[in-house]
């Protein structure tokens, strides 16, 4: 996790990824920070012996990192041509990183992104996405408000970024 600066009365986050022609894109959002859910899980590996009365647990992993959240994209903030295209960015990050030669193994790896929410930046991917229309310009069919629900999972960005994340959780603790 990277700390970011503390955000304005307008609570904004942003997505970073990089497009099918490999070029880094900011995704900036409002959101509500009272609706953001966080999910931890933590995996033990139980060991049992006969006449053992509780068995014994030691740590395996930290599992999923899930976090839940309602991603606000309005027209007054971007403009009408912009939501439609921030929608459609959106869509494209459950999609494989490549869609040319699906069957090599490269080219299904998942979009992987970095989400910035509160102080917070976490590398991970989209697992899933609930568009809301909520309305739309006078002139065709352009949406001009649209919520999404986000399930964000986080992952790891190598040994040194999960390193840094397991000593920030633990120092902030302490």
């Amino acid at each position: 996790m990277i700390k970011m600066a503390q955000n304005t009365a307008n609570t904004k986050g942003f997505i970073n990824y990089y497009n099918s022609n490999n070029i880094l894109k900011t995704l900036r959002f409002l959101y509500n920070p009272t609706t953001i859910q966080e999910r931890r899980v933590v995996e033990y590996n139980f060991s049992k012996a006969q006449g053992q009365v509780l068995p014994q647990a030691q740590f395996s992993m930290i599992g999923e990192t899930e976090i839940k959240f309602k991603l606000l994209l309005h027209h007054a903030n971007v403009g009408v041509d912009e939501v439609s295209k921030h929608v459609n960015s959106l869509r494209a990050l459950v999609l494989p990183r490549g869609r040319s030669r699906l069957p090599h193994y490269n080219s299904i790896q998942p979009s992987t992104i970095l989400l910035a929410l509160l102080d917070v930046v976490h590398h991970g991917v989209i697992k899933e996405l609930n568009f809301n229309h909520i309305q739309f310009s006078k002139d065709g069919i352009k949406p001009m408000h649209v919520e999404v629900d986000v399930v964000f999972i986080a992952t790891s960005n190598g040994l040194s970024h999960d390193l840094v994340h397991i000593k920030q959780l633990t120092h902030e603790a302490e």
